[in-house]
């Protein structure tokens, strides 16, 4: 019996001594076709222009030289909070003001209470946003 046990443990502790280093010489095997989704994965985010969010519109307007007072109102909310992506866009027959990249409806509605007093009729929309940048 301790011939047997002495001999497990010799055994044990050389296949111990044999075994390789993790990293070393593994490799991955995969079915081609999950490399092939991979990359059509990474096609179709690459003409993704941005993911779903939400954003805080602050003016809307229409009719003539709708579109000049629209790029005035801009311009006024980029000097106040520089920090904060605005868009003009344009939705017949309005064209509109719409600021922010938020992925919550409560990050947004945060933003919204602090402009609140500048812009009384602001409310929050959801929109396609950026992506968010990485830090």
């Amino acid at each position: 019996m301790r011939n047997f046990i002495f001999l497990t443990v010799l055994l044990f502790i050389g296949f111990l001594l044999s075994a390789q280093e993790p990293g070393v010489n593994e490799s991955v095997v995969q079915d081609e076709k999950i490399e092939w989704l991979i990359e059509q994965h990474k096609r179709i985010n690459e003409n993704r222009d941005g993911i779903p969010g939400f954003r805080v519109q602050i003016y809307a307007d229409s009719g003539s030289r709708s579109k000049l007072r629209t790029e005035r109102e801009k311009v006024k909310f980029d000097q106040k909070y520089p920090e904060v992506g605005s868009y003009l866009i344009y939705e017949e027959p309005y064209f509109k003001l719409r600021v922010g990249n938020f992925r919550t409806r409560l990050d947004a509605r945060r933003f919204l209470e602090k402009i609140s007093s500048n812009y009384e009729y602001a409310f929050i929309v959801f929109d396609k946003i950026e992506f968010p940048e990485f830090e």
